[in-house]
């Protein structure tokens, strides 16, 4: 009997042991769990913290750049205000150029404006959405466009000078929905350029080369508004823009916009669009540049000189090799 009840006492204590680590183990893993959750906090903030500070010395860099630019220019100071589009309900005005990003954004001032909600403005087609309302300065007088600049948040997003071009081209001249822009400039450039065609084949303006748009760009024939220089739609030494974002950082410029205007908890940028921003790719560059002549290539950088040094772009490494290597005649 004696022997029972030490064996029982020993089994009471062996079994207090054994919940006792058990607690103890599992009050470890909580702590760890704890931990790892403040850790991933730390860092996660740490890491926002980092990107703000990144996105503050990037747009301070692009802003000295233009400040620059527009103390050592006697540009324009002429604003094409069919380009200013703003929006009243969320106090944010907004120069759009063709060819960077301007359908995304045209899409988020719809949104602004309460005229259509996500599900409606994503079901436009790309070429309807330049067709509905906006609000832009063609009808303000000049005290109401000033106000507009002076209390707005204002923005704009550029894109490389012939990235856009090369872009523009292949919009307007082998997409099969703009025939309209085939037959107007496209029938204009092959009279120009070629001598062996049908009428009917100069009339329909199809099968217009990179080379010949290119051409016909540099002849000082007069822009349209998709190759128009940046500086001369956005105008941007006439009033300092709040933001300058980029095509090139697009996502992360728009996130800052919408926080920086006061509107990030109502509204995102449309990541998911349809009109996502895809780079073209070096290889399809340099193969459209390469079909021009040195030449030709210089020619075009004086005319878009003033978007390069304004927005800090550079003439990238494979079209200055270009330049070393293909004919000059």
């Amino acid at each position: 009997m004696k022997y029972i009840s030490i064996w029982i006492l020993y089994i009471c204590f062996m079994s207090k042991s054994v919940i006792r680590a058990s607690v103890n183990q599992s009050e470890i893993a909580n702590t760890n769990n704890r931990l790892d959750l403040k850790m991933s906090s730390s860092i996660g903030r740490v890491k926002r913290n980092l990107e703000s500070i990144n996105l503050f010395d990037q747009q301070e860099k692009r802003q000295t750049v233009m400040l620059k630019f527009c103390s050592n220019s006697n540009f324009s100071n002429k604003t094409m205000d069919e380009h200013m589009i703003y929006t009243d309900k969320e106090s944010l005005l907004y120069c759009y150029i063709p060819k960077a990003a301007c359908t995304t954004w045209k899409r988020m001032f719809q949104i602004f404006d309460g005229k259509m909600d996500l599900n409606q403005v994503m079901a436009v087609e790309k070429n309807a959405v330049h067709k509905l309302h906006y609000n832009n300065f063609t009808t303000l007088d000049a005290a109401q466009k000033v106000f507009r600049e002076k209390n707005y948040y204002s923005f704009l997003v550029s894109r490389h000078p012939f990235e856009r071009l090369l872009s523009a081209y292949r919009n307007k001249f082998l997409d099969p929905y703009t025939t309209h822009y085939q037959k107007k400039y496209g029938a204009e450039i092959l009279r120009l350029y070629r001598n062996d065609l049908t009428e009917e084949q100069y009339l329909k303006g199809e099968g217009v080369t990179f080379r010949e748009f290119i051409k016909y760009v540099i002849s000082g024939k007069p822009f349209d508004k998709h190759w128009r220089p940046m500086t001369q739609l956005c105008s941007p030494c006439r009033f300092k823009y709040r933001y300058l974002g980029k095509m090139e950082t697009l996502f992360e410029d728009a996130t800052a916009i919408l926080k920086n205007a006061g509107i990030s908890q109502k509204f995102l940028f449309l990541s998911n669009s349809r009109d996502r921003y895809k780079p073209i790719s070096t290889i399809d560059m340099k193969s459209q540049y390469m079909s021009l002549k040195a030449s030709e290539i210089r020619k075009l950088y004086y005319m878009y000189k003033d978007d390069f040094l304004a927005f800090g772009y550079t003439v990238p490494y494979y079209i200055e090799e270009l330049l070393a290597t293909i004919d000059n005649i």
